[in-house]
Parts: C-alpha cells; structure tokens; sequence
C-alpha cells in the first residue's frame, strides 16, 4: 500500500512539473532576440507579441522556446519572457521549437494589418511537447 501511494505522489509530482499558467503581460521579461530584422516597429507595420508561460515547477522545461515568422528565427524565450515582432501587413506562419536537449515544435497562422497587434503565448505540455496559440491574456 505505502509503494502505491509513493508511485501516486510521483506521478503527481511529475504532472506537476508539466503545468504551466499565463503569465501577465506586465510581469514578463524581454526575451533574446536572434535578429533585428523584425525589433523596430516601422510605419505601415503591425505586431506580433508572444510571451512563454510561468512555470509552477520547472521538471525539465527549462529549455528556451525558439520563436520564428516565417521559418526565420526571431527570439529565444525563458520562462516568462517576451517578445515583440514588428512585421509588415499579411499572412505569416508564427512558430515555436523547444531548443537543446529538448525537442518538439507547434505552428500556427497569423494574420496581421496594419497597426494591429496579434498577442501569442507559448507553454509546455503534459507529454513534453510545446504549444504556440492565441491569447487574451
């Protein structure tokens, strides 16, 4: 009965190490920037921001969250960073890859006009792989 309830609270403990929250805009960091292509907003250009998930345990997710537009790489997120990605109007493939040791990648469309802004966010799932979606928060 007592290696049952240990192999419940290891389990537990691992789920918990997968669960991550959105983290507030105002409390996020700037992330690493890998170009300046895309760091200056320019007249006639819209915005793409993406910030990565807190963690409530780090079991292993410590691994950066690459970002790219386009199949270009953009940023590199830790946890709670952020990034804004100045672009011009149109239609774009927004992407995120787990780096290092870690692996798994998720995409999704965006389209962006003219002085929009399209808000993003990044977190690690359950089976170790890595989410990019939209986000109201």
């Amino acid at each position: 009965m007592i290696q049952v309830n240990l192999f419940a609270v290891a389990a537990l403990a691992l789920v918990a190490g997968c669960v991550t929250t959105p983290t507030p805009t105002a409390l996020t960091r700037p992330g690493k920037l890998l170009t300046d292509a895309f760091s200056i907003a320019m007249p006639g250009t819209g915005r793409v921001f993406v910030k990565r998930d807190s963690i409530l345990w780090n079991a292993g997710f410590g691994c950066a969250h690459r970002i790219y537009i386009d199949g270009i790489a953009v940023a590199e997120l830790g946890i709670a960073q952020s990034v804004s990605i100045h672009v011009k109007p149109g239609d774009y493939v927004l992407s995120a890859e787990l780096t290092s040791i870690c692996n798994g990648t998720s995409e999704t469309s965006v389209t962006v006009r003219e002085g929009e802004t399209k808000n993003f966010r990044t977190s690690a799932t359950g089976d170790g792989n890595i989410t990019v979606q939209p986000t109201a928060f």
